[in-house]
């Protein structure tokens, strides 16, 4: 942990930046809005810049509100993603994923033959 700025002292932004692992602060490498939350919302993107850490160069995302707060961390691996454009992929996934599973079945059936639609 980095005891040049006494913890009392850093703001949730600079909280927010040390790196999970070896508690040094990261570097801000970008900064975005952030889709679907309230204007003025942005979302940084930090990475760990200690070479000896086993994070050097593996970057987490912290969100600053509007109002400069910062909300704690939250583990997201297991919650359902969301891709701002990309709407309605999921469902065409879904279709090509089904269509390719009854194509399979036909394929492995006795006597049956897929046409080639090229003639």
């Amino acid at each position: 942990m980095n005891e040049d700025v006494p913890i009392l002292g850093r703001t949730t932004f600079e909280q927010a930046k040390l790196c999970p692992i070896c508690g040094q602060p990261g570097e801000d490498r970008r900064s975005l809005k952030a889709p679907g939350l309230s204007p003025g919302t942005t979302v940084h993107t930090i990475y760990c810049v200690t070479k000896l850490c086993e994070w050097f160069n593996t970057p987490w995302m912290v969100q600053v509100n509007p109002d400069g707060s910062v909300p704690p961390p939250q583990d997201h691996s297991r919650s359902k993603k969301y891709y701002a454009g990309f709407e309605g992929h999921d469902e065409l996934a879904a279709n090509i994923d089904l269509a390719l599973k009854l194509q399979a079945e036909q394929e492995i059936k006795p006597g049956s033959e897929i046409r080639n639609p090229q003639g």
